[in-house]
């Protein structure tokens, strides 16, 4: 299962399902999870690809999107968390969390725990992807008092909400990892830095130094700056993880470049990890149930 985007989701969904694997997209809107399946099948010629309506931004809809995939008895050997939103002006999930931590992490995380029986029943890999940019590694911090609720308009900070949002996503990679080994669950996790990608997500946030002009000369200018990469180059590590047998074992590790990278401290810190990972169940309601 993977979640679809024009960029990477769309990337690592193509190259798996070049490989022959059956792939459900998970989509906020239904039309373009359509079109989707239409292009791919068009482009690889394998019939087992489907569209899923799934809004990250809805404990209702994560709960229904959970609900059908059950019902149609789909099992499930890979999941890939790799939908988001980035530096987004203040505003708030349907549930009334800030966007950011609601969309990037809370979505995640219940998408994720409801999924996990099913995970354990189809038996094999978790693999959990987050884009972490450099910057959060330096700048997210977990305020676990004040982290989900009363952000104020006056001193919302969009970058600081992103980097705490990619954070948290490691932490919760993390501590699903210890948590599945406590269990013996035979369920791998890691998080994914797939570095900084020409995707919508960034052209949002740079809309004039990523505008098509000059015949693409400021994207190569960036490509050397930055490193930009193209959706596939950012999506290879997601796919290596989900399909090579040299990390088949391999959990609790954070990925970056198709290797085991290491990411902040904080990114590592266990007792944080646990804490989150409590209030986040008592957001959601829901706590892992296999």
């Amino acid at each position: 299962m993977c979640f679809f985007s024009p960029g990477i989701g769309k990337a690592t969904a193509l190259e798996l399902a070049k490989r022959g694997m059956a792939i459900t997209l998970a989509c906020r809107n239904v039309e373009s999870g359509s079109n989707a399946v239409r292009e791919l099948i068009s482009l690889t010629g394998n019939q087992s690809i489907r569209s899923m309506q799934c809004d990250l931004a809805s404990f209702h809809s994560i709960r229904k999107f959970v609900d059908e995939y059950r019902r149609a008895g789909y099992p499930l050997h890979v999941l890939i968390n790799n939908a988001g939103v980035m530096a987004c002006p203040l505003d708030f999930t349907r549930d009334g969390f800030e966007m950011q931590f609601g969309t990037n992490h809370l979505g995640h995380f219940l998408l994720t725990i409801l999924l996990m029986e099913l995970l354990h029943s189809s038996a094999t890999k978790l693999r959990y992807s987050t884009c972490d940019l450099n910057f959060s590694n330096k700048r997210g911090t977990i305020a676990l008092i004040d982290l989900f609720k009363n952000f104020s308009i006056s001193v919302y900070n969009p970058w600081l909400a992103y980097a705490q949002s990619k954070l948290a996503n490691c932490l919760f990679s993390l501590e699903l990892s210890r948590q599945c080994e406590s269990l013996n669950l035979p369920i791998t996790c890691n998080s994914i830095h797939p570095g900084i990608v020409d995707t919508k997500l960034i052209r949002h946030v740079f809309p004039g130094a990523m505008a098509d002009t000059s015949e693409g000369k400021v994207r190569s200018i960036l490509r050397k700056l930055i490193g930009l990469r193209s959706p596939l180059e950012g999506a290879q590590t997601a796919i290596h993880l989900a399909t090579s047998d040299e990390v088949e074992f391999v959990t609790g590790q954070y990925f970056k470049n198709c290797c085991v990278a290491k990411p902040s401290s904080q990114a590592m810190d266990k007792t944080i990890a646990r804490k989150l990972w409590q209030v986040c169940e008592e957001l959601t309601g829901d706590k892992l149930n296999v």
